[in-house]
Parts: C-alpha cells; sequence; structure tokens
C-alpha cells in the first residue's frame, strides 16, 4: 500500500525536517522530497513560492468556506461544486510548531470505480507554503464503508466520521487520515526567519 503525501528538492534541509526514527528520505526530484516509513507508506511533501492561497482567517469555517468556493489549482479539478462529486470530508485546524496549521481531506470521484481520498496538511508563511499531501484510491470491494455504517446506524450516519475510522483500520480514508494526522507531530519547522501567514 502507497500513500503519496507532496515539498521541493533540498528544501527539507532549510525549512523542516521529518522525524527519522518514523520516515526515510528516500529521494528528491523535480516533484518533492520522497519519504517512506516502516510500513511502506510514501510521502512526497512540496514547497510553494510567493503567497499562499489560503483562507485569511484561521478558522474551520473559514477554510471549508474557502476550499468549496475557490479554483484549487492544486487539485487540477477547479471549483468544488456540491454536484460535482467532491466531498469534504474532514477539517482540522493544528499547530506545526508555532506555526497555524489546517488540514483537509477531500473525497474525489475517479474515471474508474471508487474514491479517491486526498488528505493535505498545509503550514503556511507570508510567501512560502508547505504542503504535505496523501492519497489513496479505494480498490477492490468498492463502497463497503458507506454500505456496512449506512447498516448498522442508519442511511443519514456520516460514513466518513472518523469515529467509524476504527472498524475499517484498513480503508483508504481511515489510512491516509491516520498519516496526516501523525506526520503534524513528526514534522519539526526549521525556517524560523520565516513568519507564519497567520499571526
Amino acid at each position: 500500500m502507497r500513500v503519496y503525501l507532496e515539498s521541493h528538492p533540498s528544501m527539507q534541509s532549510t525549512i523542516y525536517t521529518l522525524n527519522p526514527r518514523k520516515w526515510q528520505l528516500k529521494g528528491e526530484d523535480d516533484l518533492g522530497d520522497y519519504y517512506v516509513n516502516r510500513a511502506g507508506i510514501v510521502i512526497i511533501v512540496k514547497n510553494f513560492r510567493g503567497e499562499p492561497k489560503v483562507p485569511d482567517e484561521f478558522s474551520k469555517k473559514a477554510v471549508i468556506d474557502y476550499y468549496d468556493k475557490k479554483a484549487n489549482p492544486r487539485f487540477a479539478f477547479g471549483l468544488m461544486k456540491h454536484d460535482s462529486g467532491i466531498r469534504n470530508v474532514d477539517v482540522k485546524l493544528c499547530y506545526v510548531g508555532n506555526v497555524k496549521s489546517f488540514l483537509t481531506i477531500y473525497a474525489l470521484p475517479q474515471t474508474t470505480p471508487g474514491l479517491m481520498f486526498v488528505a493535505t496538511l498545509t503550514v503556511p508563511f507570508k510567501n512560502s507554503c508547505l504542503e504535505f499531501k496523501c492519497q489513496l484510491a479505494e480498490k477492490g470491494l468498492i463502497g463497503y464503508r458507506e454500505t456496512v455504517i449506512a447498516t448498522n446506524h442508519g442511511a443519514k450516519a456520516d460514513c466518513y466520521d472518523v469515529a467509524y475510522d476504527k472498524e475499517f483500520p484498513d480503508h483508504p480514508l481511515t489510512v491516509v487520515r491516520r498519516v496526516i494526522y501523525k506526520v503534524v507531530n513528526d514534522i519539526t519547522i526549521k525556517a524560523l526567519n520565516r513568519p507564519p501567514f497567520y499571526d
């Protein structure tokens, strides 16, 4: 199983580090820095230069509204319209060191059956942004999480709620959420001369 998190080559030595006991740097190229953990999960980290494309306000509602209404060039699917099949699964505010950051998870339709779950940790500075992105697609038995939860908990139950992750430890959503939640504590920010975007 591979999970893809997305920094810029050589940036890891000056901007951030990942806990070397958990993540091993495997390579660097134009797409970013590639890491792998003991479970074989691969992550990629990307550094964006220039003013970050993030909401002005640091709040959960602001993050949800921003990504629901704005085009996100890092996803390349345009506006996140509610009838597009793209669903906001999870948003969580967090700190990476002393930098106000946020996590987002979206479920995206694919050309093949099943959904792609994309989890992103965004660490914004005034004139740059670190983005850790992971994604994993459904394969094999498609929709079993939704079916089981609807059967056991009712049709109105939110099948993507984190409360159900323990029932589906190998589901793509569970895996990417577990990775993105844990990686927050594995990062050390070294760019002390970069002021955070949010005061």
